[in-house]
C-alpha cells in the first residue's frame, strides 16, 4: 500500500485549486489527487459551449497545474474511506495510506425556488450529478 503524504479526493475547481495551492506550498510532501472522470469541464463554462465556445473540448478542466510541480493524478472512484485508520479504497481495489485528506468533491446546486419565474418554461438548471 503507498503512502501519501495528503491525498486529495476531487479535481473539480476547488479540488485543482486546493491541490495546486498544497503542492506550491509544501513542494517537499508528496501528494495524490483521485479523481472518477478523466476529463472534467469547467462548470461555469457549460452555458457557454454551443454559443461562445463551440466545441466542449474548448471546456476542458486539466489536471495538468497540479502534475506540473509534482502531483500524481489516478482516475478511479474512492469507494471507502478509512478515517481512522487514513486509508483510501478504490473501485479498483488499490489502496492508498495519507496522513492529511482534503475532500473537494463539489456542491449542489440550489434552485433558487425564492425568485419568481424560477420554473417557467425555458429556464434551465445545469445540474451535476
Amino acid at each position: 500500500m503507498k503512502t501519501y503524504d495528503v491525498i486529495n479526493i476531487g479535481a473539480g475547481p476547488s479540488g485543482i485549486v486546493a491541490g495546486v495551492t498544497t503542492k506550491k506550498q509544501n513542494p517537499e510532501k508528496s501528494m495524490l489527487m483521485i479523481k472518477e472522470e478523466r476529463k472534467g469541464l469547467v462548470p461555469c463554462g457549460i452555458p457557454n459551449i454551443f454559443h461562445d465556445l463551440n466545441d466542449v473540448d474548448k471546456n476542458v478542466m486539466g489536471t495538468k497545474p497540479f502534475i506540473n510541480p509534482g502531483g500524481i493524478v489516478i482516475v478511479d472512484p474512492v469507494v471507502e474511506a478509512d478515517v481512522s485508520a487514513k486509508v483510501l479504497t478504490l473501485k479498483s481495489g488499490d489502496s492508498y495510506k495519507y496522513d492529511k485528506l482534503i475532500f473537494a468533491t463539489g456542491s449542489v446546486p440550489v434552485v433558487p425556488t425564492f425568485i419568481p419565474g424560477y420554473d417557467l418554461k425555458g429556464v434551465e438548471y445545469i445540474l451535476k450529478e
